[in-house]
């Protein structure tokens, strides 16, 4: 089976969460095994194959958003990750815009 996650150095997260501002919190620069993270990458669905199985939001301030809930609806890698990440008590953003520039991330 392969493994999902990549080795993390809790030591030295701790020592880098701890002062961090304005609150705790951390980035883990590659922390799912490539293969995994390649397989996730693939698996995301269209936007028209997500307006047909998630909900699309029409607020002002979430125009466009569509969110898929159902976890019976989520790829199988996706699911995976998932089921990795589901009894953390965690908000979590994970970028799989390979394309994307580090200096445009978040913005």
């Amino acid at each position: 089976m392969m493994t999902l996650l990549n080795p993390i150095d809790r030591d030295a997260l701790r020592e880098k969460i701890r002062p961090s501002l304005p609150f705790p919190h951390f980035c883990i620069d590659n922390s799912l095994n490539p293969d995994f993270a390649e397989e996730i990458y693939r698996s995301f669905p269209s936007i028209n194959e997500a307006k047909a199985i998630g909900r699309e939001f029409a607020t002002v301030n979430e125009k466009k958003k569509i969110q898929i809930t159902d976890s019976a609806k989520f790829a199988p890698s996706i699911a995976r990750l998932n089921d990795l990440l589901w009894h953390r008590r965690l908000n979590i953003l994970i970028y799989f815009n390979k394309d994307k520039s580090k200096s445009l991330i978040g913005k």
